[in-house]
């Protein structure tokens, strides 16, 4: 076997993406890209890296009994070539909505020694599967525009506390709770005024927020969505959930796709009580590290 870069490496401002191939005499049978990508704005990093690098675009002969050893070989190689190009160990996410054979390439992933950090579940709402249910009385709504960015971000900093999904912890724990905030603000778009949500108790406690942003043309997704910690264990998420699934539906869009960590059951069960759906499309996310 033999690896070998080609022709083709790409710089922006952004990003440096390279492109590999593996060949057996002189036939492609392999292939695998790079890309590093800044982590986040600089003044919100803490102790995160500035600069993270990821893998995309695996190819393999899927049928071919040494798939595993080619890829392996292959992903080897590329990175000891850029090595001292990409700021540390490149990260792996495979989707098996997007991805062929994403089984096979976590095989591969876990051959080169590729620790599963994390994996997601897509859930799906679609409008005329049920009707999305009112949250209950207790709580009070306000949008982003009624409490402000500042109040909003926050909110943001003091939900992820304890959060069950691994990718957040993992950042916030390195970029701090109000870093981790901000850069979850970035997310806020045009027409997020009235989708980006906090829950109030009638005294004007804080419980929780929901922020729904535009996944694609006709479908919405949860950006984020948390309970503040003394305000767990109340059946709060349900309320969350079905606030921001009237709110996707308020804004025009015809389903929602949001995902949840596999280990977050308090999350992946709040979206099965609420009409969210995991059989309806077969978003599947695994994100390894090295």
């Amino acid at each position: 076997m033999e690896a070998s870069l080609t022709d083709r490496l790409e710089r922006k401002r952004t990003r440096y993406e390279w492109c590999f191939v593996l060949t057996r005499r002189d036939i492609d049978i392999g292939r695998v890209g790079f890309q590093v990508e800044d982590t986040c704005p600089a003044a919100f990093l803490g102790d995160l890296p500035a600069r993270e690098a990821f893998a995309f675009g695996l190819w393999l002969p899927w049928d071919a009994p040494d798939y595993v050893e080619a890829g392996r070989f292959l992903i080897k190689e590329a990175i000891d070539t850029i090595r001292h190009d990409i700021p540390e160990a490149p990260q792996m996410v495979v989707n098996r909505e997007t991805s062929a054979h994403p089984e096979k390439q976590c095989a591969v992933f876990e051959a080169l020694g590729a620790a599963l950090f994390q994996e997601k579940q897509g859930f799906t709402w679609t409008r005329g599967s049920t009707c999305p249910p009112s949250p209950s009385n207790r709580l009070v709504f306000e949008t982003i525009e009624q409490v402000g960015p500042e109040l909003y971000c926050s909110i943001i900093g003091r939900v992820g506390e304890g959060t069950l999904d691994r990718n957040d912890a993992w950042y916030r724990a390195r970029a701090g709770e109000m870093n981790w905030a901000k850069v979850f603000m970035t997310y806020f778009g045009s027409g997020d005024e009235k989708s980006w949500l906090v829950a109030r108790q009638p005294n004007g406690d804080p419980v929780g927020m929901v922020a729904v942003s535009p996944f694609d043309d006709t479908t919405a997704t949860i950006v984020f969505i948390g309970v503040v910690p003394k305000h767990r264990g109340n059946g709060y998420i349900d309320d969350l959930v079905r606030a921001g699934t009237l709110a996707a539906d308020a804004r025009g869009y015809a389903s929602m796709l949001s995902d949840a960590d596999v280990l977050n059951r308090p999350m992946t069960s709040a979206f099965e009580r609420n009409g969210h759906r995991d059989d309806v499309r077969p978003w599947h996310r695994w994100h390894y590290r090295l």
